[in-house]
């Protein structure tokens, strides 16, 4: 295994490597990490670690993204209180204001349309509300709901209700490299979540695109690679690289040294990359910390 020395600004080294996704302490498994990447945290819903109790996961809804979605079986089309929780871990590299939302679905088989719409949602950790709400109300299970009047296609569940939210959007005032935890808790039955996409403020629009892709670290999906998983072997010394999400997501352009060693540019986390090399060769990468 060859190693390729980054700045020593960061402490990071890159090996070529296999599909494995190095923790901290070298395990080949770690938790699941959405980790906001240019203002947006893409979280498919089904990849929860959570037991998925009350909740089953499904593909029968047209046009879901990823792998499919979860639908909630507890309760009534009506609502009830907290069911099943599930889990997900996300991290913020940029502090700041941020919004949140839910990919969703009301499937009424005849309810009336106002039933089958909700979920409770709460995010938890080291922030405050950036909004008009208070910080309690987000840290609590509180309604968010699907408002539009489809039931036949995906909609967005946009505001919280309860709590002290009346019809209100959440707004977080997140820290800097900062992990959170966000709960999705089942309410009323029927009601399905594709996503959970967290946002600042300016990024709302690519959060809620559909081929915007998540950021599940060390993810992949069905998009073609830049490299096609080829794992090219030629050196790469003195030049400019492309380097790639494993989704096929443009990162940006990287200098190496006069050894081949030193990337210019240490803004890249830990993680599983393509590298792709000016005469269109692709390594496959990981960046660990030592």
């Amino acid at each position: 295994m060859s190693h390729h020395t980054v700045s020593p600004r960061t402490g990071l080294f890159l090996c070529a490597v296999a599909l494995a996704i190095l923790s901290p302490s070298g395990s080949s498994h770690a938790e699941k990490i959405w980790t906001e990447v240019d203002g947006v945290v893409i979280i498919e819903a089904e990849h929860t670690e959570s037991d998925l109790g009350d909740w089953v996961k499904k593909t029968s809804v047209a046009n879901y993204c990823g792998t499919g979605h979860v639908e909630y079986t507890g309760n009534s089309p009506s609502g009830g209180s907290a069911g099943t929780r599930l889990r997900y871990t996300f991290k913020i590299i940029d502090g700041g204001s941020y919004g949140m939302a839910l990919r969703a679905h009301k499937r009424l088989e005849g309810s009336p349309g106002d039933h089958c719409n909700d979920a409770y949602v709460k995010a938890t950790g080291d922030y405050t509300s950036a909004g008009s709400g208070s910080t309690d109300g987000l840290m609590s299970d509180t309604k968010m709901y699907v408002h539009g009047e489809s039931a036949t296609t995906w909609d967005w569940a946009t505001n919280l209700d309860g709590n002290g939210y009346h019809h209100k959007q959440p707004e977080y005032s997140f820290k800097a490299n900062t992990t959170y935890e966000f709960n999705l808790s089942g309410r009323s039955q029927r009601f399905n979540c594709d996503r959970i996409v967290i946002f600042a403020s300016l990024q709302k629009s690519k959060a809620m695109d559909p081929a915007t892709a998540e950021t599940l670290e060390g993810s992949t999906d069905t998009r073609r690679n830049p490299g096609r998983g080829v794992v090219a072997r030629s050196a790469f010394v003195s030049q400019k690289v492309e380097v790639f999400s494993l989704s096929g997501r443009n990162l940006g352009t990287f200098t190496t040294g006069t050894n081949g060693s030193v990337m210019e540019n240490d803004g890249l986390m830990v993680g599983t990359y393509l590298m792709q090399l000016g005469d269109g060769a692709v390594r496959r990468l990981v960046i660990a910390k030592r």
